[in-house]
């Protein structure tokens, strides 16, 4: 009776010791591991935005996400601390267009964009910076909301930018 109770605790050790060095099953494996089509929702560490260099196009959704965040953290509509990434897409102007509802070319020239661009949607919360008023006076800034922006430009060149005020994907009915 004994040697069947050693017999037993061995087999019991040995199939736990399987079982734990068995490797994870692929599905499972995938959702644990980031992507390249994923990881760009996590969150990005400011040193990674401060290290991006500008010299080249973007060629990932981190990367666009990198320059949307960049270009909406200054200027007169900007987030005060970092976004949160809510998508990353490659989809062309005229589908940018019909998103947003407006004219694209209200402050910067697309003319020259072609066809492709990443539409980078980013939440968090959004002070405006409102031009200052003649003669130096300092104007007390609007209180910052929660919102969304979107943040487009081309994927060949990464070149100019287009900056704007979106619903937000929680906000939509």
């Amino acid at each position: 009776m004994k040697r069947l109770g050693e017999f037993f605790l061995l087999f019991c050790v040995t199939f736990l010791l399987a079982a734990c060095s068995a490797a994870i099953p692929q599905p499972l494996a995938a959702t644990l591991t980031p992507t390249e089509d994923t990881i760009y929702l996590t969150p990005i560490p400011q040193a990674t935005i401060d290290a991006y260099k500008w010299d080249q196009p973007a060629t990932t959704k981190l990367e666009a996400a990198i320059v949307a965040i960049k270009n909406t953290m200054i200027g007169h509509f900007s987030f005060t601390n970092l976004p949160k990434v809510l998508s990353v897409e490659k989809i062309s102007i005229a589908d940018a267009q019909k998103r947003v509802s407006i004219p694209l070319n209200s402050s910067y020239d697309t003319t020259h964009w072609n066809d492709e661009v990443w539409f980078v949607v980013l939440e968090g919360e959004i002070q405006i910076y409102p031009p200052p008023p003649p003669g130096n006076i300092n104007a007390t800034l609007p209180p910052p909301f929660h919102g969304c922006n979107f943040y487009m430009f081309d994927v060949k060149t990464s070149a100019g930018g287009e900056l704007g005020s979106i619903t937000c994907p929680a906000d939509t009915p």
